[in-house]
């Protein structure tokens, strides 16, 4: 798990634009996040992990412990919710949750020096991806 743990720059997106407008994201503001730039920074206290997620627009901090539910809310707004994290890999942890915008998965993911977003909603069928280079760790 500790290969999760960096500071990571965007890099590209797959299908973000077009997942944003299935979750109901109004056209301006999703034209405006699928050209953010965001940084991600992992990190883990003791057993708490903390991901920062920054962008020139907004910033966004997940606090959470493995396994134990929190308080959870999308950056787009559309209300709060219940998230379970879990360790669904190596070097993998998936944020589950049912919202008001369909049962959604959130998982962060390393393959090889890369952290790949991989947005999953489950109700609508719909994902997609954004990719990030370890900046360093």
């Amino acid at each position: 798990m500790d290969q999760l743990m960096g500071t990571f720059n965007f890099d590209r997106n797959e299908n973000f634009e077009a997942y944003l407008g299935t979750m109901g994201v109004p056209y301006l503001a999703k034209k405006m996040m699928s050209k953010t730039t965001p940084t991600i920074a992992i990190r883990r206290e003791i057993d708490e992990w903390i991901i920062e997620i920054k962008t020139m627009v907004m910033n966004q901090t997940i606090k959470f412990k493995l396994d134990q539910p929190f308080e959870d809310s999308f950056p787009m707004g559309g209300g709060s919710f219940q998230t379970t994290p879990k360790a669904t890999g190596e070097a993998e942890i998936t944020l589950f949750a049912s919202t008001q915008k369909g049962d959604v998965e959130r998982t962060f993911r390393i393959l090889e020096d890369e952290l790949v977003m991989h947005w999953k909603n489950r109700t609508k069928s719909v994902e997609c991806k954004r990719y990030f280079k370890r900046s360093h760790k």
